[in-house]
This record gives structure tokens, sequence and C-alpha cells, in this order.
């Protein structure tokens, strides 16, 4: 499609205007033509720069103060917010929820309704005792489309403004395996998907901290409108649980929309006795500097989002699973957990930072600029590549991981009509109801356990960021007894037990893949003692280099994966491919520091069983040389 053509005269008025002129609304939907995702970036950086004006009409607050029982509470986001991303413009995936006069984000009173409601029938209504009268209570705000009766809602939810115009940035949504979830390439037993080329999608969000006023009022045609304006209140109640709990907007089980009420007197918590979710809270906390960035890799991008931690949960996830199933039960199963475009997921999680310091490297030594290949600059300070900055490890966050209950669709996949017996029931997905074929119901307490799994394995074995296989964004729960089952502490041979039975009970005996039903991972503990983080990753990179140099141009180092190309006389041109090797550093007592090492096979490997013995020689070359003098300790300023 060609880049779509805006008048020139109009354009001539772009270019010139100053930025806290140019509606960001108009800009959006009316001056921005068709362009490539890779332009979409630049583009959208524009519209974050343009302010317009914020001139709410007082008339719209006195019109509002004189409805009958008007209420007004005030919340704030705590995370980004994402609003109709789906709105039809020109960009692709890239709209947002603007005023169309004043051009700030403003939250539309029929997707407050939406989620209100949500809450009231899938949190509060089950946790009442009197079924048929709480029924009635919802019906009265929200209205009822029943046949035997239906009624208009008596509350009105009136659109949410902002106290003053939030901020907008550009957002990133990075696909790093596209063919798989699309459908359209089978797997080999153990991948995990690591090999695929990244597709980035670039959207706008408003930043957190915004305050937005949420407006509840009755219908002005109600009489006696005293006598209901308990609706009023109880509405607020539905409002405060599904924006403090459920979030609004798009993206919400990669932590998007998240609120906070403005206010010390407003009830948040859940229900005690709600059957709703089961709520995973603990912290994290960064044990070596993590190259967090978003889509600009600035320092205002260098943060740990709940995106990213779930992209990394998910990775770990598909490594426990990958080698029992075939390519169209490993999706099914994840998209069952970690949810699709088609399937709302189970596991909604909540991120935010409570001790972060972001600074760009300032100490730059060889060993450094080796193990964090392309993100350390090359050559020297004045290199055109741009410096990355990174969280020192003093980072904590707080998380918390709502997990409701899913199902396994065990329909085939050879598009056979389904018949009406085959269709069980309709369940509630995070807020949308769908038909269910034959599936297998999965509890609440069974997606908890798998995503405790996934944690236990990045927080033992993993980390966050870019290099995070070569040490860099290590991250561990603070938590003690946060791995725990039934009493059990959860470890490697726990976690492939529950797993087996997990995946029988779902797909009773039919696992089609023919090849071995545990994950192959090795691992292995060196201690070893450094100062700090950084002089962690320097020994662990010079070790590093000095088992790379005995291999130098050698086509063996395949097995190491290819941050570089081999070459030498015997070079095939190998591709650049992930490495099969992960570094997880983690501090001890005193001095002390604790390096694992895991090593999962890769389908690029040439076989692994010719690769073992080449990989079991690295680890043991890591243990007997890491506690040696780094090669060299120049630091470059």
């Amino acid at each position: 499609m060609p880049d779509a053509k805006i008048l020139s005269k109009v354009n001539d008025i772009l270019q010139t205007a100053k930025k806290e002129q140019i509606n960001p609304s108009l800009y959006l939907d009316k001056f921005t033509g068709y362009l490539e995702q890779s332009q979409a970036k630049s583009e959208l950086k524009k519209i974050t720069e343009c302010k317009g004006t914020y001139n709410v009409s007082q008339f719209r607050k006195v019109l509002l103060n004189d409805l009958p029982c008007f209420n007004c509470l005030t919340f704030k986001n705590s995370s980004p917010l994402a609003l109709h991303l789906s709105r039809s413009i020109a960009l692709e995936n890239a709209g947002i929820c603007m005023h169309p006069t004043y051009g700030f984000v403003y939250i539309p009173g029929s997707g407050i309704k939406g989620m209100a409601r949500a809450y009231a029938k899938q949190i509060w209504l089950p946790v009442q005792k009197n079924e048929e009268e709480a029924k009635e209570v919802i019906n009265n705000i929200f209205g009822s489309q029943d046949d035997k009766k239906p009624c208009a809602g008596k509350v009105v939810f009136h659109d949410a403004y902002p106290k003053k115009r939030p901020e907008l940035f550009v957002s990133i949504s990075n696909c790093h395996h596209p063919k798989y979830y699309k459908g359209e390439l089978k797997l080999q037993p153990g991948d995990t998907g690591d090999f695929e080329d990244p597709k980035p999608v670039y959207f706008l969000a408003a930043k957190p901290g915004a305050k937005f006023e949420f407006s509840l009022s009755l219908r002005q045609d109600i009489k006696e409108p005293d006598k209901y304006k308990n609706f009023v209140n109880t509405a607020f109640e539905f409002l405060t649980g599904a924006l403090c709990h459920m979030g609004a907007g798009a993206k919400t089980a990669a932590g998007f929309g998240s609120f906070s009420p403005i206010g010390k007197d407003i009830e948040t918590t859940l229900p005690k006795n709600q059957t709703r979710y089961q709520i995973l809270n603990l912290t994290l906390k960064l044990t070596t500097p993590a190259f967090l960035a978003g889509a600009f890799q600035e320092q205002d991008d260098c943060k740990l989002t709940a995106s990213a931690l779930r992209g990394q949960l998910r990775w770990w996830w598909r490594v426990i699973h990958s080698w029992a199933l075939d390519t169209s039960q490993l999706l099914k199963l994840e998209t069952a957990i970690w949810g699709s475009i088609e399937h709302a997921s189970p596991a909604r999680i909540e991120l935010s930072d409570t001790n972060n310091s972001i600074r760009l490297p300032d100490r730059i030594s060889m060993e450094l600029r080796y193990l964090a290949y392309g993100t350390y600059p090359m050559r020297n300070e004045n290199t055109s590549r741009p410096l990355r900055y990174y969280q020192e490890a003093i980072a904590e966050y707080n998380s918390a991981i709502y997990c409701s209950g899913s199902f396994l669709d065990n329909t085939t996949d050879e598009g056979k009509e389904i018949s009406k017996e085959d269709v069980a029931m309709q369940v509630c997905q995070g807020g949308l109801w769908r038909r269910r074929h034959c599936g297998k119901e999965i509890s609440k307490e069974d997606v908890a356990m798998q995503v405790k799994f996934a944690l236990y394995l990045l927080t033992k074995y993993g980390g966050v960021g870019a290099k995070a296989r070569k040490g860099f964004g290590s991250i561990v729960v603070k938590d003690s007894g946060f791995f725990k089952i039934d009493n059990k502490n959860i470890d490697d041979s726990l976690i492939k037990q529950e797993s087996a039975k997990f995946r029988k009970k779902l797909f009773e005996n039919k696992i089609t893949s023919s090849e071995k039903k545990d994950w192959p991972l090795k691992s292995q503990n060196v201690i070893f003692t450094a100062d700090e983080p950084l002089s962690a990753l320097r020994k662990l990179s010079s070790a590093y280099m000095g088992f790379a140099g005995k291999y130098k141009n050698n086509e063996k180092k395949i097995a190491l994966g290819l941050p570089r190309q081999i070459y030498g006389p015997n070079s095939k041109g190998s591709k650049r491919e992930s490495s099969p090797i992960h570094f997880h550093l983690e501090p001890k007592d005193g001095n002390n520091w604790l390096l694992r090492m895991a090593v999962i096979p890769s389908r690029f490997l040439p076989d692994y069983a010719s690769c073992e013995n080449f990989l079991s020689e690295f680890m043991k070359y890591i243990e007997e040389n890491i506690n040696r003098s780094c090669r060299s300790n120049n630091t470059r300023r």
C-alpha cells in the first residue's frame, strides 16, 4: 500500500506549527498516513509531542453536578493505559481513545460500565448469599435484556475525563514467535521458538500517574431518585473493584490499565470469600544489572514491564512442556495458560518498581564488552552506537499475579463441524463469554501452579532484559516460602512430576510426541568470590573469553550459540543463533556468589549428543577458571 498523501498546505502547517498547538487526536486520525511498523515508531513519537489545548468546559461540570444523585471519585492509573488499539486508523493496532475536540485521552462511559458489570457478575455475585436478590441489584444498576423482564439500567456511567492532559508515550509489543503463534511453524521436540525473528508493533499509551474523574448518576427520568441513591454507591463499589483488580482498556493481562483510588477511605480489597482469583503476591529483586529498554532504548524506557516479565515466564513455561507435546498440543495448552488473540489469558500480571537506579555504563572493561556484545560500546565512547541504559542491581519490584480458571480446547484441527452435543457450555474468560467445545476445565489452582513453575525456572536459571543469558538481569524472588505447593518445596524434579500429571489429566494419554517426555535441562553450580555485581560479571566473562579463545575459528563453537559469524577456512557462513547456555548470578554470604549454568538444547545444534562433551568441557572450564583474576582490569571512562 502506498504512503497516504497529505495536502501540501496542511503539511506546511504541520511543519511550521508549534507542537503544543497541534491536536494529537486530529494528527493521529487525519494526518497520519499508512506506514510500515519500522516507520510508525518515529511518527507516533511526533504525536506524543503534540499537546493541543486542555480546555474542558466548566459547563460540563455544572451539568453533571445537577444530575440526580451525582457522585464523582478520582482514580490514578498506576500502570500504562492503552485504549482502543484496534480503532480504525491508518496505522495498524496503534489507536488510542482521544477526545475528538480537545485531543486528550479519556475513558468512554460504555467501557466503564462494561468493566463494572464484569466485576459484579464474576466476583461480587458468586459470594452473595441470596443470588436472586443480587441479580436484581445488577439488573437495576446495569439493565437487563431478559425476555421475561427487560429493563434499562438506572445508573448512568459518564465518560471519565483526566484532571489534566495525560502524557503519551510510544509503547512496544514485540512478538518473538509469530509463525509459531499463527500455527505456520512445526516445532521439533524441545523447541522454545527462540530462533524466529521478532516482529515489533508500536502503539500509543498513556503514562502512569494520570488522575481521572469517574462520574456516576441516576437517569434523569427516575422519579424519587433518593430512593435509588444506594445503586450509585453500589455501582462505585463494582467500578472500584474492576479498576483495582481487573484493569481498564487493552492489554490488561500484561499489566496495562491498573488503577488506584485517590482517597484513603475507599475500600479496594476483594471479598474474602471470592472464588474468581488465586493471587500470587511476590517481590522480585535484580542481582545483576539489567539492560531493559522500550521502543527507543532511552532512559525513560529502561524499566522492567509486566509484559516483558510475562514474555520471559511464557518462554520458561515452554521449556517445561515442549519436549512432551507436539506443536498443536503445545500451542493449545499455552493458549489456555497464557492466552492468545482469541483467548483471554487467565494469568494477569501487575508490576510496580519500589527501588531502582538507572544509569549509563561508566566502567567499560574488555570483559564486559565481550559478555554484553552489542550492548556496551564496542570501540569507544564516541561510537555512533547509542549507549544503553541499565538498571542497577538494587532494583526491586512488587508483583501481583491474578490467576483465574481456564479451559483447554480439545477440538480437532481438521476443520470438522462441531455438533451441538459437543458444545458443553459457555464459560467466562476475562469478561468475555465464549463457547467451549468439549474443553477440559483448568482450575485457578492449576493455572497458579504453572505460573509458579515458570517463575521458579526464571529466577533460578534466567534473567530479564538484553543479554539475560549471559548473566545480566539475573532476578530472584525475595519472599521466603513462595516456592511451595502443598507444603512441598518446588524443585526441578517436582516440576517434571507435577507437569507430567497435569498434561496427562488434560490430554488423557493423547500426547502424540514420541520423543523424551521430560525437558533435559542440565545445570551446574559454581561458588566464586567477587566484590559486587559488575566484578562478578567480569570474572564470568574473563573465563568465557578464555574458553572461546581455545576454539578460535572452530565450528565446534556453534554449541555456544553464535553472537557473531564464525570465520575461518572451514566456515560455512553460519547464521546468528541463540545460545543454549544460560547464566544466572546471585550473591550469597559475604563476597561469595553463586553461578548457575544451565544448558537447554536448541534445534540448531548439529545434534545434542555430539555437543554434550563440548558443553560439559565448557562448564568445567568455567568452574576451574572463574576465580582467577580477570585478564584485564583496565577500565576506560
